[in-house]
């Protein structure tokens, strides 16, 4: 009997000694190694891939069927558990960011009005200095006609710091994320290839799947992707001719519609509003492919020199208009690079 009890109280020992060391492994473990919610399994070959059909293709940020825009962004699985629990990424430390393959600006792959099965090549919204779009060799789209679907790719083995942004909470000052080319401002790429995995923001909604759907951000929805298998090769290089001042036709902001990229056609190059609040636009090719805006009115009458692509909206200095007034705003393009605005009162 006595060596009976002997036994049991080496048996509770034990498994003290085994519940203590299973809470000091838990206490030490990272912050990416924690249960999370979105724990999608990685892609064994690091290609990732996401299926939509063309007719579904998300159209907010200026995309449409046959020109889609879209982004990739790279969490970890704790990353993406932070930035859903509030509906926004840019959650982390600049320590430790979030990245986005948006170098050259949000992803564009030119199918055109009758899509045929084909591989493309995918380039940046942003224009270089060549007057040329540069393309993302770490990603691929295929085509399928007859199935009339759109399948985006990721090698993530092909990702360089030149195609990265880095994504991280905005500090005191209103700091935002950076574009890794910089000398000092590296990504640790073999680490990302191990924690991290590529998502598909504003290719799709989650109206049209559901299953795929991680979360909302940006007036857009986030999805996962899927093992790719392989890359696609020979992928066509077909992005149209860089658009300029020239190829200003359109308006689009508050107090015209909304912001579409093409809310309002300019008629001889003016337009019409009724000041509001919040008065502000900018000028666009029709689509979000192209704008000039970034600059603030503080005078009518006045010719204010516009930005290409700026992420500023054209604004107004404070006692400029009055609520309720009607104005024109007039695009004035002196040259390809050139264009600016005036604004008058009706």
């Amino acid at each position: 009997m006595m060596k009976l009890k002997n036994l049991w109280k080496i048996l509770l020992a034990v498994m003290a000694m085994t519940a203590m060391l299973v809470a000091c492994d838990e206490s030490s473990t990272d912050d990416d190694d924690e249960e999370t919610t979105y724990s999608y399994s990685s892609s064994e070959s690091g290609i990732y891939s996401y299926t939509v059909n063309i007719d579904d293709i998300y159209t907010a940020w200026g995309g449409k069927p046959e020109s889609p825009a879209f982004s990739i962004v790279l969490l970890t699985d704790s990353q993406v558990d932070k930035c859903a629990a509030v509906g926004n990424l840019q959650q982390a430390p600049e320590s430790s960011p979030e990245y986005q393959i948006a170098a050259y600006g949000n992803c564009k792959v030119n199918i055109g009005e009758t899509p045929v099965t084909d591989t493309y090549a995918i380039y940046g919204q942003e224009i270089n200095a060549e007057e040329e779009y540069d393309y993302y060799n770490c990603m691929a789209a295929k085509v399928d006609a007859t199935a009339k679907t759109l399948t985006v790719y990721v090698d993530m083995s092909k990702i360089a710091n030149d195609d990265l942004k880095a994504l991280f909470a905005k500090n005191a000052d209103g700091k935002d994320g950076y574009i890794l080319s910089a000398v000092d401002k590296t990504a640790n790429l073999e680490d990302i290839r191990k924690k991290f995995k590529p998502y598909v923001i504003a290719l799709a909604s989650k109206d049209v799947d559901s299953n795929n759907y991680v979360m909302s951000a940006w007036t857009a929805d986030l999805m996962h992707m899927v093992d790719g298998i392989s890359f696609p090769t020979d992928a066509v290089k077909n992005a149209p001719v860089a658009p300029n001042c020239n190829a200003l036709t359109h308006a689009s902001g508050e107090v015209i519609g909304g912001w579409n990229g093409n809310d309002v056609q300019l008629t001889n190059n003016a337009f019409n509003f009724t000041a509001a609040a919040n008065t502000a636009f900018v000028f666009t090719n029709g689509s979000w492919d192209f704008k000039a805006c970034g600059v603030e009115v503080t005078a009518l009458d006045t010719e204010f020199k516009l930005i290409e692509n700026d992420n500023a909206n054209i604004t107004f200095a404070d006692d400029v208009l009055t609520v309720g007034n009607e104005y024109t705003a007039t695009l004035v393009v002196k040259g390809p690079h050139e264009a600016y605005v005036t604004v008058t009162a009706k």
